[in-house]
């Protein structure tokens, strides 16, 4: 289970836009704060920091994941074909 880490809708979002690897520009915009506020909560708020770190971490293995379900579909793909020949 993910931790609690107590964060408003708006910072939350902005920490899941820079774990996307948003700039700070972007994911600012995308959470509806200036970039100084932005800059404010990851210098001041721990748990900002730290839920960027879990979103990271969570999408590192949601990719993982990804890539491993394509290797399996891709190497059925290829032995379908190669015992086709």
């Amino acid at each position: 289970p993910m931790p609690d880490f107590n964060l408003t809708p708006r910072q939350e979002l902005a920490a899941r836009a820079l774990a996307e690897g948003l700039t700070a520009t972007a994911a600012a915009l995308k959470a509806g704060v200036s970039r100084r506020t932005l800059y404010t909560w990851q210098e001041n708020l721990p748990d900002f920091t730290a839920a960027v770190g879990e979103f990271r971490q969570e999408r590192r293995e949601l990719i993982a994941r990804h890539a491993e379900s394509n290797l399996a579909l891709a190497n059925g793909t290829i032995a379908a074909i190669l015992s086709d020949e």
